[in-house]
């Protein structure tokens, strides 16, 4: 070697850039798309695969941390159309931890906000859209390249009891159903892992792209996080339940106990209690007195996504009217 760079040993990043190098597999790489080169494959998929989940799991600075109570599942494998990888990061206030993948800057636009998504919300809609892949069997049987009709059935069941797997526990299984992930502004893409998927076998790896899901999302911007709106007209979506609006209402129902109950004699002294103002205490407080209808498509995930929790706070108090209610909240 010569130059500025010579005569120094290897880097992590320069071997995890060659062992990652696509031309090992016949594929050339074009944005976030790989074709067919002109050359053969050099190695066996099986081993570039181990390789890959290996560097995965070693990567400094996106790897999981086993002991972690509330880990960021997607460390490593999200990215922004750009090809810039999105970084897992978390802030704490009062306490409670707010997880998100945060993405970097366009040096060529300045002005440009930064990605910064809710952890929860991008795990829960890539989970979703993960399951409903292993749960669709003509989209196994469409990813497979042949098989028998015994081959097939055994590689949708294996799919349909992975995806049950995953619904149980997405710490332990959905990281490594997934290649890749890429936030666009109005798609997320998911490229998934065949060889985790139970469908491997019936893949011809060497030869095409791993099966893809996607997402139809618009990117909303709630202070200074993106929320990720789902179009619930494409089948197989569904938008992820609003965390903060749920924790809001819980509060709200919580508060109204503590009153009605005569825990707490006045709102006033509520307010002391949570060291707020007495005004914020009884705007709260009215949330409790939402149709139960409105309250359970909300904790579903099924209400409109300009409804906000700061949104609706500013519209407390409501009607008691529980019509109007749905009227004003835009429930119909």
């Amino acid at each position: 070697m010569s130059g500025a760079g010579g005569s120094r040993p290897y880097s992590r990043g320069h071997l995890y850039r060659i062992l990652s190098n696509l031309l090992y597999i016949g594929r050339i790489p074009h944005k976030d798309q790989t074709f067919p080169g002109n050359h053969p494959p050099i190695i066996e998929m099986d081993l570039w695969h181990a390789v890959q989940e290996r560097l995965k799991a070693n990567r400094q600075g996106d790897k999981v941390k086993a002991h972690a109570s509330n880990p960021s599942i997607l460390a490593g494998l999200v990215f922004d159309e750009r090809g810039e990888r999105l970084t897992a990061s978390h802030a704490k206030k009062r306490a409670k931890r707010y997880r998100y993948y945060i993405g970097t800057q366009d040096p060529s636009d300045q002005d440009q906000d930064v990605v910064r998504i809710p952890a929860n919300e991008l795990e829960g809609l890539v989970s979703q859209a993960v399951q409903a892949w292993l749960n669709d069997g003509s989209k196994v049987m469409q990813a497979m390249s042949s098989g028998s009709a015994r081959e097939t059935q055994d590689r949708i069941e294996k799919a349909r009891a992975l995806a049950g797997k995953i619904k149980e526990s997405l710490r332990l299984h959905l990281a490594g159903c997934i290649r890749r992930i890429t936030v666009g502004p109005d798609r997320v893409r998911i490229a998934l892992n065949p060889a985790a998927l139970g469908v491997a076998e019936g893949l011809g790896a060497a030869d095409e792209d791993p099966p893809v899901n996607e997402v139809s999302v618009k990117l909303g911007r709630c202070g200074m996080a993106v929320r990720l709106i789902v179009n619930t007209t494409e089948a197989g979506s569904r938008r992820t339940p609003d965390a903060t609006l749920i924790a809001l209402l819980a509060k709200a129902h919580d508060w109204f106990g503590e009153l009605t109950s005569g825990r707490i004699e006045s709102v006033a002294a509520l307010a002391s209690k949570e060291q707020v103002s007495a005004g914020y205490a009884t705007r709260l407080i009215h949330l409790a007195l939402m149709a139960p209808d409105i309250v359970e498509r909300i904790v579903r995930g099924e209400h409109p996504p300009q409804l906000t929790a700061a949104k609706l706070m500013q519209w407390m108090p409501l009607s008691q009217d529980w019509s109007e209610q749905r009227r004003m909240l835009g429930f119909g």
